[in-house]
């Protein structure tokens, strides 16, 4: 069984579903959520109204957690907790439409309405920062509405690696004096 990293895919759908569950005005669909740093997507071409999700950075927070599960596989589950900072972009060719998310992704995540979204993903959603206008004019010269809000969210880590165990093992006991005389 090779190493298997059980945590990233989670948090991509997590950060997704909270995109799309709590956009203010609402976003058409999945393709109106983008993950930061991913080549080779198109933006919408309806328009200019979509999100970026973009992980900023993530630390450490403690050591690891070393759990042998004795049912099943030989498996070694090595944990370790971190914090992340994700930026959302919200983009709109409507002054108002990108603030308003922004705001409202800041208000659910400062909620138990935020906590719970997370909680579903394993994922602890720890707080939300104020909200940021980065508009700026883009290539048709002409403003683009762009409001930035950075959430920290926390999360396990897992990672599974084999490790061989044995649940038996047949001794022969001997004398060790009689088997092995000693010399001399």
């Amino acid at each position: 069984m090779p190493i298997q990293d059980q945590t990233t895919a989670r948090l991509s759908e997590a950060l997704t579903a909270f995109c799309l569950n709590y956009a203010t005005p609402p976003l058409l669909d999945a393709s109106h959520v983008r993950l930061g740093f991913d080549n080779q997507n198109t933006l919408p071409s309806d328009g200019n109204d979509f999100c970026v999700v973009t992980q900023i950075s993530q630390r450490r927070v403690g050591t690891n957690i070393e759990r042998w599960d004795r049912q099943g596989e030989e498996v070694l589950e090595l944990r370790e907790y971190v914090e992340m900072s994700v930026q959302l972009d919200c983009y709109s060719t409507n002054l108002f439409d990108a603030q308003r998310r922004a705001q409202t992704y800041e208000t659910v995540c400062r909620s138990s309405v935020g906590v719970e979204h997370f909680a579903e993903y394993d994922i602890d959603c720890l707080y939300s920062e104020d909200c940021q206008n980065l508009s700026g004019v883009v290539d048709a010269a002409q403003y683009v509405s762009r409001w930035m809000v950075m959430l920290t969210l926390g999360y396990w880590k897992r990672v599974a690696v084999p490790e061989d165990f044995f649940s038996a093992a047949d001794l022969n006991i001997v004398n060790v004096d009689v088997q092995f005389k000693p010399e001399g």
